[in-house]
């Protein structure tokens, strides 16, 4: 006979068992931050020169402010911030790679126009002392739109070899062009 037994109620403090279990008050979000504080300027000081680090500490602490509704109160807070300082280092990183408009409309001015054929004339004599198959490949992909994998089995190369051949093609358009008509370029030793 089997006796129906009720396990005893869990305890997560060690007491009498009349001892309600107490938990912790969790401090509020903007606490967290500031005891994470410390952590993070750690992390930023792997990432960064020593006088980037408040900079950087700062902005993530704002940001995670300003996203703390993505924030998941389940999973620990630190490696979250962490995150956002990596992610925020980035973007400072990548921002100072990228040219800026003004740079690009400055470099933009400065070069000088490619020059334009004269005539087509010109350009079917050009291209008429292109080798084979740089010529036909140039012709189609140019002249008729066919794509590099409709070339690839036309000529039953690999796409790398007709991108390859193309490159090659423009750069001796190019070349003839600017030496002037009946200018012959002459294999570079290698």
């Amino acid at each position: 006979m089997a006796r129906d037994v009720e396990p005893p109620p869990l305890q997560t403090r060690p007491g009498p068992p009349s001892a309600a279990p107490l938990a912790e008050p969790k401090p509020d979000f903007e606490a967290q931050l500031g005891m994470a504080r410390a952590a993070l300027c750690l992390a930023a000081r792997k990432l960064t020169q020593a006088h980037n680090v408040e900079d950087l500490v700062q902005d993530a602490l704002a940001r995670a402010l300003a996203f703390r509704a993505t924030y998941d109160p389940t999973r620990p807070l630190l490696p979250w911030l962490r995150r956002i300082l990596v992610h925020l280092h980035f973007d400072r990183l990548r921002a100072r790679r990228l040219p800026t408009t003004e740079a690009l409309d400055h470099q933009a001015a400065s070069e000088p126009e490619p020059p334009a054929f004269e005539s087509a004339e010109q350009l079917r004599f050009l291209l008429a002392q292109l080798d084979e198959p740089g010529r036909t490949l140039l012709a189609r992909f140019h002249q008729q739109g066919d794509s590099i994998e409709c070339l690839s089995q036309a000529f039953d190369m690999p796409a790398g070899t007709i991108k390859s051949h193309l490159h090659r093609a423009r750069r001796q358009l190019a070349e003839r062009f600017t030496l002037g008509p009946g200018a012959t370029l002459e294999r570079r030793s290698q």
